[in-house]
């Protein structure tokens, strides 16, 4: 395969409500969509998820998109590969910015998978060697909010079918409301997420959530603290769930060689891709990780390509991967799956989505102004 148009287009989304974690409070969401056109003229479209500052991880907007517009972009031009890996060796010597790649790696699956005339799904579990699922159980992420909001957030939720509630937390004052929740909702699979908002000294406070029967504690200590995280998973039943450390297979391995967490939240936004997810995938199941697909408040276009990971038969807890109209006022793209009793059925998505989504007239017109990067 050769790429022969390579376009960005720059988005801006606006939220709902505003969609608060310990990192931050999203009231608008800056995108960056990345058209591929292939010598075979597939066209298929990926998504930049970086934010506009690095509290989360070290890559943003502008740093990601000026790296794609004059490095990676070009650097495309008159390469060819033979098949996704293929692909993922031509960068093999970047040193991180996975979001940046991903944003190219996961729409040359797609574009593959289009020469094969198979969906993209179906083109990822032949690689893990593995079955599709057509009906997707998913779960939904409720940012910080005061409890009355929250309640109602959560039994709306619950009303909606998700098959799993995950609650943003910030403090340990936050955990008063996971007990009333709990209370509130006592069958329901829940799970709180501190997004780095916590350390050692809060140990008492994490403890506490021990008799709440909670599905995992995601991220609860900073980013690099395999080791305190080993420490807490020692001192609580409750599992540990890693999201944001995990870039690479190596950090899964650090993880499970220290013992620092049973469970595993794969983005491949932002590892890199689906070829490093898939390989992250294999180690979880050999070393008896629970692996699951987390969000990133991404838009539909970005969910399209989580969404199809999720599907793949061993992910079988909800991933935050349910339609992005929780988040967005606005969609990108023209077929979504429905979600019926919060599961995303696949059944009645018409023949077309096997190719990828299709964007709305109004961007597919925006990108007829953009230049093409590998002219």
């Amino acid at each position: 395969m050769e790429l022969i148009s390579l376009k960005l287009l720059p988005l801006t989304l606006t939220l709902k409500q505003p969609f608060t974690s310990n990192h931050d409070q999203l009231r608008q969401r800056q995108l960056t969509l990345v058209q591929l056109i292939d010598d075979a003229h597939n066209q298929a479209i990926g998504e930049f998820e970086a934010f506009d500052t690095p509290t989360y991880t070290a890559e943003t907007q502008p740093t990601g998109r000026l790296l794609l517009a004059q490095q990676l972009g070009p650097f495309l031009k008159n390469k060819k590969f033979a098949d996704p890996a293929a692909f993922n060796r031509l960068f093999a010597n970047i040193v991180g910015q996975p979001m940046a790649l991903a944003a190219l790696e996961m729409p040359v699956w797609q574009l593959f998978a289009n020469r094969l005339q198979l969906s993209l799904a179906d083109y990822l579990a032949q690689h893990a060697k593995t079955q599709v699922r057509s009906v997707l159980p998913v779960g939904i992420s409720l940012g910080v909010m005061p409890w009355p909001d929250l309640k109602q957030q959560a039994l709306q939720a619950v009303a909606q079918g998700y098959q799993r509630l995950k609650v943003k937390v910030a403090r340990p004052a936050d955990f008063t409301k996971i007990v009333a929740l709990r209370q509130l909702l006592p069958q329901m699979p829940l799970m709180v997420d501190g997004n780095s908002a916590f350390g050692p000294k809060d140990l008492a406070a994490l403890k506490a959530l021990d008799p709440l029967n909670l599905a995992m504690i995601e991220q609860p200590f900073a980013t690099t603290d395999f080791v305190d995280h080993a420490w807490l998973q020692q001192r609580l039943t409750t599992p540990i769930c890693l999201d944001e450390p995990i870039f690479t297979l190596s950090d899964v391995q650090t993880a499970a060689h220290l013992k620092s967490a049973s469970v595993i939240n794969l983005k491949p936004a932002r590892v890199g891709g689906f070829t490093k997810a898939l390989a992250i995938l294999q180690y979880c199941q050999q070393q008896h990780l629970t692996c699951w697909i987390g969000g990133m408040v991404e838009s539909d276009l970005g969910r399209y390509y989580s969404q199809n990971l999720a599907r793949l038969a061993p992910f079988v807890f909800p991933g935050d991967v349910g339609p992005a109209t929780q988040f967005f006022k606005e969609s990108l793209c023209l077929q979504h799956p429905q979600l019926i009793q919060g599961a995303l059925d696949f059944t009645a998505m018409p023949r077309s989505y096997r190719q990828g989504p299709i964007l709305k007239p109004e961007f597919q017109a925006a990108f007829k102004q953009q230049p093409n990067l590998l002219s």
